[in-house]
């Protein structure tokens, strides 16, 4: 008797520990997505196709992402080979009406677990022009005007909680006139999808921001980072915002979210630069003769301790982007670097605990007449070892230049970027024990007759502990489109940029020894 007790104790362990080790442990996150492009709050044009990327990552494997528009389901994406833990969906929309739209993405891994909803604003307009209008309702609600109550339409509750503030403390100082994104985190306390709900400025300084602005979807019991993008003000003092939810009903609720920053007075005198790195965004026309000219657009951004920044820098109209490259100060890791729309993005971490800056780039070709366009592959990497990923422009295209995503993950670094027949090539070296996913992409000049070559700069030595610049100039009657290196893998590469004709490549060697750095510049010859 006992021994059947005994048994059927046993048993029923066994399967309490099997229950428990297939399903998600509150608290422990299966299953996450971000929206990779377009930024929040971007322009988009009315009739003109979007791309919606969003990187996703499960432990078991993505089986879909699926892709919304003002809450209805668009799209859905599934990785082309297997389930991946790492899974890149890059789906097209194009929008048939003006004005704002909450774009949301939803990860599923192959167990059926869903991520977070991930939610991004964008502004559908008929122009560019018309991304700079102010929008049509401005709302700024007194303290006394706010409705308390928090009904919901479905019989559902309205309540939240908040968690943190995941940037801009209270009482950062800012220099007067500075771009910054306020994010707070806030827990959905209630029994209602926040669908179709806002943000609304309750009193204080608006720091140049409008009211109300889209909230993400957030699901009930879920959390959701909301973010609102202000401008410092330019007089020295110290301004704090109140902003609250608002539920798709009218109904107003929730904590105060509050936004406080210090303008200090400016500086009686002006201190030596201390930079320690000083990338060109000089541009260069080549031939007088010739109405087709090469720019480089650029951007700095400073990334607070461990911060991470995803900056968009776009190519003037009537030019078409080409390449783009970044430069960063030591300690900033880059580990997204890709043409998106008509411009170029690259995701940057500062891993160290001060602040560092952060320079972006985009390429862009006047004139030519031509149009550019995005190819692209990846694959899951093996585990510590060395893979090499290659993508071909279709028939009929030139090749200007290539990007890459390699991810978050430390343990995996890029050390050959360079064009290879009429398309990219990366190799990445993968030091940990996981399989993420790395793309590669190409960048594709079509409508244009001539030819696009590679020049080399090879056999660079960087010293042991120390940086190396390597130049390379495209002959007369070419254009610099884009370029390339080549390193070993000690060697990380902090700036890729053009200047005058040439293409740039600055490496630093990490090692006691002295390392290779091979440079590559891409020429259009029309």
């Amino acid at each position: 008797m006992h021994k059947f007790i005994h048994s059927k104790l046993l048993l029923i362990a066994a399967a309490l520990i099997l229950l428990l080790t297939g399903c998600n442990l509150p608290g422990r996150t299966s299953v996450e997505i971000t929206i990779t492009s377009p930024e929040n709050g971007q322009a988009i044009l009315l009739g003109q196709e979007t791309r919606i990327v969003s990187l996703a990552t499960a432990r078991r494997g993505i089986e879909t992402v699926e892709l919304y528009i003002n809450g209805e389901l668009l799209e859905t994406a599934t990785p082309p080979e297997e389930n991946p833990e790492e899974f890149t969906a890059d789906q097209p929309f194009t929008p048939a009406e003006e004005g704002n739209l909450i774009i949301s993405v939803l990860a599923t891994d192959t167990r059926g677990n869903k991520s977070q909803p991930m939610s991004i604003s964008l502004q559908v307009v008929q122009t560019l022009e018309d991304s700079g209008v102010t929008p049509e309702a401005t709302i700024t609600l007194t303290p006394e005007g706010l409705d308390q109550t928090q009904t919901a339409a479905l019989g559902c509750s309205n309540e939240a909680a908040f968690v943190s503030d995941l940037t801009i403390p209270a009482n950062t100082v800012l220099t007067a006139g500075a771009n910054f994104t306020k994010i707070w985190r806030v827990t959905n306390a209630g029994s209602c999808d926040w669908v179709g709900y806002q943000l609304v400025h309750a009193s204080g300084d608006l720091m140049g921001a409008s009211s109300p602005q889209a909230l993400p979807l957030v699901n009930a019991g879920a959390y959701g980072d909301l973010s609102v993008e202000l401008t410092a003000p330019g007089s020295p003092g110290t301004y704090t915002a109140i902003w609250r939810l608002r539920a798709s009903d009218g109904a107003v609720y929730g904590p105060d979210l509050a936004v406080t920053i210090i303008v200090p007075q400016p500086p009686t005198s002006t201190p030596n630069p201390t930079a320690t790195f000083t990338p060109t965004v000089t541009v260069t026309p080549t031939a007088t003769a010739n109405p087709i000219s090469v720019t480089q657009e650029g951007d700095s951004y400073t990334l607070n301790p461990g911060q991470t920044v995803s900056p968009t820098v776009s190519c003037p109209a009537g030019s078409v982007v080409v390449s783009g490259g970044y430069a960063g100060n030591d300690g900033v890791r880059v580990w997204h670097s890709k043409m998106v729309d008509n411009g170029w993005q690259i995701y940057a971490d500062n891993t160290t605990g001060v602040s560092k800056q952060v320079n972006i780039y985009a390429v862009c070709l006047h004139n030519s007449g031509g149009t550019t366009e995005l190819a692209w592959d990846y694959k899951n990497i093996a585990p510590n070892n060395v893979t090499q990923i290659i993508q071909a422009c279709p028939a009929g295209s030139l090749v200007t230049g290539g990007g890459w995503v390699i991810g978050t993950n430390p343990d995996v670094s890029i050390y050959n970027s360079s064009k290879s027949g009429n398309g990219w090539q990366i190799y990445v070296n993968n030091a940990g024990g996981s399989s993420p996913q790395v793309n590669v992409y190409a960048i594709c000049l079509s409508g244009v007759s001539g030819a696009t070559t590679s020049i080399n700069n090879t056999g660079n030595t960087v010293p042991a502990n120390d940086f190396k610049h390597v130049a390379i100039e495209c002959p007369s009657g070419s254009y610099v489109t884009g370029g390339g290196f080549a390193t070993n893998l000690e060697v990380t590469i902090y700036n890729e940029s053009i200047s005058g004709n040439s293409w740039n490549e600055y490496g630093r060697n990490y090692s006691g020894t002295s390392k290779l750095l091979n440079g590559y510049v891409i020429c259009y010859s029309p």
